[in-house]
Order: structure tokens, then sequence, then C-alpha cells
């Protein structure tokens, strides 16, 4: 009898190492699993990657374009207003010579007075 238990005793020994054994088995299978379905998502990633990065290239060389357009459209612009400072920097000097040489005439003499006043024609 003691020689049976001790051979049970052996036999469940041997049994609970054989289950630690499968339940590596077992999780070492789920690691190649999961690295499968892992791998197989990025080869999908890598093949649709090609199409993403063209088609961000595009974008970006859109983008430049216009930002291109944007800046000739701002330098335009600049431009016209330059000009218009200076139309009206050159209308602010006629006015004041203008002025000034009004001033200059009622010294030199007299000058002739309407009889009827533009305010009063219009009244």
């Amino acid at each position: 009898m003691n020689e049976r238990l001790m051979a049970a005793e052996a036999l469940a020994a041997r049994l609970n190492e054989e289950r630690a054994e499968l339940g590596a088995a077992n999780a070492l299978q789920q690691q190649v699993t999961s690295i499968g379905d892992e791998t197989a998502a990025l080869s999908g990633k890598a093949k649709s990657s090609p199409c993403s990065s063209k088609a961000l290239r595009g974008e970006k060389l859109r983008l430049e374009i216009r930002q291109r357009e944007l800046e000739q459209e701002w330098d335009a612009a600049r431009t016209r207003v330059t000009q218009m400072e200076d139309h009206l920097r050159m209308g602010a000097s006629r006015c004041r010579n203008f002025a000034n040489s009004a001033a200059t005439r009622k010294s030199i003499g007299p000058r002739m007075i309407p009889t009827v006043s533009i305010c009063a024609r219009r009244a």
C-alpha cells in the first residue's frame, strides 16, 4: 500500500508539472496568435501607408501653392496701399501749395469779391 501511495504521489506530481507545462504552452500559443494578429495589422498599415503618404504630399504641395498665392495677393495689396498713400500725400502737398499760393495772392493785392456768395446761391 505504501508503494501505491508513493506511486500515486509521483503520478500527481508529474501531472502537476505537465499541467504547468501545458499552461505555459497555452500562454505561448496565445502570444503567437497575438503576434500573428499584430503582424497582419501592421502589414495592412504598411500597404496603406504609401497611399496616405502620397495624399499627404499632395496636400502639402496644394498648401504651399496656396501660401504663395496669398503672399502674392498680400504684396499686391500692400503695393496698392503704398500707391494710395503716396497719391494722398501728393494731393495734400498740392492742397498746401494751393493754400499757400492763395494766401500769397491775398497779400499781393485786392481780390475781387463776387456780389452773390456761393452759400446764398445754394439756399
